[in-house]
């Protein structure tokens, strides 16, 4: 299990084997979520909708979408 994690906009097909390995309260910060957010938009829906994550895009640089693992 990691309690941070930082992937890059293009690894969204990683996400089951993500969520499985990121521990309770665990961060993960997604590079580039608003450069690329064409490629971004069904995955973060997704996660909108998972009561298992609470999420924040926070618009530094090409954006930062940290998301963190409900316990």
């Amino acid at each position: 299990m990691f309690s941070s994690m930082r992937i890059a906009a293009s690894t969204t097909s990683w996400w089951p084997s993500i969520r499985a390995l990121l521990s309770t309260r665990g961060l993960l910060v997604v590079d580039n979520a608003i450069s690329h957010h064409h490629e971004l938009e069904d995955w973060m829906t997704e996660v909108a909708q998972d009561p298992g994550f609470q999420q924040l895009l926070l618009p530094i640089g090409k954006g930062e979408w940290l998301l963190v693992k409900n316990p």
